[in-house]
Formats: structure tokens, C-alpha cells, sequence
């Protein structure tokens, strides 16, 4: 004979978010995913995970932004309306980020900026230097392995 839960009872399961100090630096360490200024910010996702009171979302989605985006950002309260407008898709390069940090550690976190990975090394387009070069061809190039 089966057990079976009360009808009251709902099992669900619990978004678990994780905390890397030294990914979120080294996410800090590279160029703004906007215009490629450093040093960055290391910006949480909002919209990658539900919402729990207070709570930020994981470490796993956190995305480099220089502090005059990353402030516009949270102006404009949409989050994912304000990525769309500027025709960036950030998840893929967060979660790039998230990968290099867990296979080779924070590299070069300790050693400055100066060691920051290269969006080639990562395989991530994380900003263009030519301003020429639009947001949506940027885009296009976020995931380039």
C-alpha cells in the first residue's frame, strides 16, 4: 500500500541560492556587459529566479555592469523590459561566467583587474569597444562557443 500526503500537504521544492564572494568579484573584474567600462558591478538577475522576501537571487546570475548602468537599471524597475530594450540577453553570459568560475576558481580575483578574463577566453561576448558595433549585433555574439 502506497502512503500518500494529506490533501493539505504540498511538497515543493525550495530555490536554493548560492553565495560565491569570489565569483562575484571576478564577475566584478570584467568589462560592463553595456559599454564595456570598467571596473564593474556585479549585478544580480532579478527575473532569473522567483522571489523570496528580501532575498537576492544566487550568485550563479550575476552579470558585470558599470556603476552608471547598473544605477539606471534599478531606476527603471523592469529588469527584464530594460534588458530587452537595449537588445542584450544577459542569462548566457551569466551563466558562462558561472561555469568559468566553477571549472578554473575566481581567477586571477586576487591578482587585479589587470588579470581580468578576456570574453574570448570565456567564450562570451561580454561588450563591444566599437561603438559602431550595435546592441543587437552584441547580442548575437554573447555566446560565441
Amino acid at each position: 500500500m502506497r502512503h500518500q500526503l494529506p490533501a493539505t500537504r504540498r511538497v515543493t521544492a525550495k530555490t536554493v541560492r548560492l553565495r560565491d564572494r569570489d565569483h562575484r568579484q571576478f564577475v566584478s573584474l570584467q568589462p560592463c556587459l553595456v559599454c564595456g567600462r570598467t571596473p564593474a558591478d556585479a549585478h544580480h538577475l532579478r527575473f532569473a529566479q522567483p522571489s523570496a522576501l528580501g532575498r537576492k537571487v544566487s550568485d550563479e546570475f550575476t552579470v558585470p555592469v558599470c556603476r552608471m548602468h547598473h544605477r539606471e537599471l534599478h531606476r527603471h524597475g523592469d529588469e527584464a523590459s530594460w534588458w530587452k530594450a537595449i537588445d542584450i540577453d544577459p542569462l548566457p553570459v551569466a551563466l558562462a561566467l558561472w561555469e568559468h568560475t566553477r571549472l578554473n576558481g575566481a581567477g586571477g580575483v586576487d591578482a587585479g583587474p589587470e588579470n581580468a578574463t578576456s570574453p574570448d577566453d570565456l567564450g562570451v561576448a561580454l561588450a563591444s569597444r566599437d561603438p559602431a558595433t550595435s546592441n543587437r549585433e552584441r547580442s548575437k555574439r554573447t555566446v560565441v562557443r
